[in-house]
């Protein structure tokens, strides 16, 4: 089973077409862990009355906010031998976790991931064509990760995760951005094996204006700097004999 785990506030505009995006797909042995932090528009109440729909989908309610906080809260509560998240102004594709689950399964790999569209569409038609397996070292990832910063490497909502590589990984709640990039190192740096699919699964909508992106202040830009050096500092610990990481 997977978990996919979408934080959520403030998305009653758009939050209905993630849902739909997750539980339309072709597969099906999954939970959708919807965790509605401190929203004030009526997104609650439309995560409620799909919970009421579809008995696959939890809700968990907090009144903190920050999407760190949701997502680790979702961890504590995901069954599944494999976890997914998804954030709720985005979609994915009716394939994507057949595809993921798939590869994990055939290759042993405990990271697979694909790549992302951008755009502003909100009715975005994904590729039908499947694409190739291509293993990844855990260098190769990190190099994606820090040097060319692609969504297709800094986000981890394109990826399928093995719970147990996870294990009691949480995210930074510290950090307003570069989250992604701080779990991802951490998960990376456990892996065993990395599967890249070459089919684009996941839809980043950029139409979000209230998205932490569009928020993104000095302030919270520095987060960045501050999470590098705590990746740095992680890395010379914790893995001396890769100076290439």
């Amino acid at each position: 089973m997977v978990s996919v785990i979408v934080p959520v506030r403030n998305g009653e505009t758009h939050i209905r077409r993630c849902i739909d995006s997750v539980l339309g797909g072709t597969y099906t042995d999954l939970e959708l862990i919807i965790v509605e932090n401190g929203s004030e528009d009526g997104t609650l109440e439309v995560c409620r009355a799909a919970a009421a729909r579809d008995a696959r989908i939890r809700v968990l309610t907090t009144d903190r906010s920050g999407v760190s906080h949701a997502r680790n809260l979702g961890l504590d509560a995901a069954r599944g031998d494999y976890i997914s998240f998804v954030d709720a102004d985005d979609v994915i594709s009716p394939v994507m976790l057949a595809h993921m689950t798939a590869c994990a399964e055939a290759t042993g790999c405990d990271v697979c991931f694909a790549h992302c569209a951008e755009g502003q569409s909100t009715d975005y038609a994904f590729p039908e064509t499947a694409g190739a397996r291509v293993p990844f070292t855990t260098a190769d990832f990190l190099r994606g990760t820090y040097l060319t910063a692609e969504t297709d490497y800094s986000s981890v909502c394109n990826k399928l995760f093995a719970r147990a590589l996870i294990g009691g990984l949480r995210f930074d709640e510290s950090l307003r951005m570069a989250e992604d990039r701080s779990f991802l190192l951490r998960a990376g740096s456990r892996a065993g094996c990395l599967c890249r699919l070459d089919e684009k699964l996941y839809y980043y909508w950029k139409g979000n204006q209230a998205s932490a992106v569009h928020r993104a202040d000095s302030a919270r830009r520095m987060d960045q700097v501050y999470s590098l050096q705590s990746d740095i500092a992680f890395l010379e610990k914790e893995h001396p004999d890769q100076p290439l990481w």
